[in-house]
């Protein structure tokens, strides 16, 4: 099987004169998620972030992601970015592996720290 562009040509590493791509796909398959209706930080957010924090200790130094005050003081950066098309470079989470649905309800427990309009 090969996979070709909009114009016609292969896609992919391995094709050169006389030679077939190796050709892969990825599939991300997301478990059924409920938006809470007033997500809180315990049931509903916390262990989403949580878990990226364990995954990319790194981000620590940046953003602690896992702890709650530090998101609660970023809500407008991190609800930003995680308002971005999920093409575009700044979009978090950056390994754009995160279901909908939980990306919903962390948008919408962070909208409700921002200040609304007139605040």
């Amino acid at each position: 099987m090969s996979f070709l562009d909009p114009t016609g040509q292969p896609v992919g590493d391995g094709y050169g004169q006389g030679q077939q791509a190796n050709a892969s796909l990825s599939v991300l398959r997301f478990q059924s998620f409920e938006i809470p209706a007033q997500p809180n930080w315990d049931q509903d957010v916390g262990p989403i972030l949580q878990a990226y924090a364990r995954l990319y200790p790194g981000m620590k130094a940046i953003l602690d992601i896992g702890d709650e005050t530090t998101v609660q003081g970023a809500a407008p950066f991190i609800y930003a970015r995680m308002s971005l098309p999920i093409l575009d470079p700044a979009y978090m989470p950056v390994t754009r592996d995160l279901a909908p649905a939980r990306i919903q309800t962390i948008l919408n427990w962070l909208k409700g720290l921002m200040p609304g309009p007139g605040a």
